[in-house]
């Protein structure tokens, strides 16, 4: 390749992802960079700020019972992951030579972790009035309709029975209101 044909083959690719050439493919490339790490920047915020409001609550002792419940819920998660990286969970516990009981114990942290910031963070909406209206919730199910509309989502396709459903209001109001807490939390943070 001499530099001219070098070039000439950038252009093309550039052509082939949407762009006029190297020139804009650089702005498109810098412009994805920054974006990037401007939601990096924003979930380090974030995180902060709800370890920060986590450190500063008080607790009663987690009730057993509680934490797990919240394991069986992180495991869950966990073999849904799994799951789409084609691995069936005993055979991830073979790789990793341990039971799935054993793999429990080792997500009571994170279930603990996990509880104490869904607490703080009710108390916190609580204390600040961050809740949702029946208009808001109607108003997120009816964009959401609108975004998948046509789409699937996860292999399947939302039935308009799907988003009126209790649950999935329940669902869109919890979203909603994490939605408001982290704004407000980021709000404090930022002043």
């Amino acid at each position: 390749y001499d530099r001219l044909e070098f070039l000439d083959a950038v252009d093309e690719l550039a052509k082939r992802v949407g762009v006029a050439d190297l020139a804009e493919l650089k702005k498109v490339l810098s412009e994805n960079i920054r974006k990037e790490k401007t939601e990096h920047e924003e979930e380090r915020v974030e995180i902060a700020g709800i370890k920060q409001v986590v450190d500063t609550a008080q607790f009663s002792p987690v009730p057993p019972a509680m934490i797990e419940d919240t394991v069986t819920d992180i495991v869950r998660d966990f073999e849904h992951t799994l799951a789409h990286r084609q691995m069936k969970m005993d055979d991830y516990l073979a790789s990793i030579n341990k039971t799935l009981e054993q793999v429990r114990r080792d997500f009571e942290p994170k279930a603990v972790e996990r509880i104490k910031s869904s607490i703080a963070l009710g108390q916190l909406a609580e204390d600040e009035g961050l809740g949702v209206t029946s208009q808001e919730i109607d108003a997120e199910i009816a964009a959401l309709k609108q975004a998948h509309a046509g789409h699937n989502h996860d292999g399947h396709t939302h039935s308009p029975a799907e988003y009126d459903a209790p649950e999935y209001r329940r669902h869109v109001a919890t979203s909603l209101i994490n939605r408001k807490i982290i704004d407000f939390i980021k709000q404090q943070i930022i002043e």
